[in-house]
C-alpha cells in the first residue's frame, strides 16, 4: 500500500468513521473527490503520455516504504 495522504483518506478514513454514519458520508464524498497527482493526470485528464524520455540506463531502489516493510 502507498503510504500517502491520498492512501490515508482512502483506505482508512472509512474505516474510522464507520460507526458514524455522518461523518462516514462525509468521508465517501472526500474519498470520491481525492487522487493521487498521477491518478488524477490518467484518470480525470486522461494525460497517457507527456512526451518525456530520458535515453540512458538507470537504477531503481524501491524505498522501505514502498515496498511494505
Amino acid at each position: 500500500m502507498k503510504v500517502s495522504c491520498t492512501s490515508m483518506i482512502h483506505h482508512y478514513y472509512p474505516k474510522f468513521f464507520e460507526h458514524d454514519p455522518v461523518n462516514l458520508a462525509k468521508a465517501n464524498r472526500l474519498v470520491e473527490k481525492t487522487y493521487e497527482f498521477t491518478q488524477f493526470l490518467v484518470q480525470v485528464l486522461g494525460v497517457s503520455d507527456l512526451g518525456a524520455m530520458f535515453p540512458h540506463k538507470v537504477t531503481y531502489h524501491p524505498s522501505v516504504t514502498v515496498v511494505g516493510y
